[in-house]
């Protein structure tokens, strides 16, 4: 079973992407969601967690998902990290998504 996080301080954004994730209907049974609303919940949750998957919000109060991301790296470098945001990517500059391999 593969185990996916969303990391997002805004819970009706971690809502639409489960939901979404969920669409994906010949794969439910195969993964199991958690949901976070802060980096810190997060790199807390990877000390027993072994994450196949990682959605991570970019700007978030506290921790930003960019240096969540350093972190994750630091925990797993095999996970696979998928950098969401609200804002358009292209008028954002995320040196630290390319250092981390993450997906934006």
């Amino acid at each position: 079973m593969y185990q996916i996080a969303i990391c997002d301080d805004s819970s009706i954004d971690r809502e639409i992407l489960q939901k979404k994730i969920y669409k994906t209907e010949k794969y439910v049974g195969l993964f199991r969601i958690y949901e976070y609303a802060s980096g810190t919940d997060l790199l807390k949750a990877m000390e027993s967690i072994n994450f196949s998957l990682v959605f991570l919000d970019i700007q978030m109060n506290g921790m930003d998902g960019e240096e969540t991301a350093v972190k994750i790296r630091e925990i797993n470098n095999r996970v696979v990290l998928v950098f969401i945001t609200g804002y358009a990517a292209v008028s954002y500059t995320h040196l630290r998504a390319h250092e981390t391999g993450a997906y934006l």
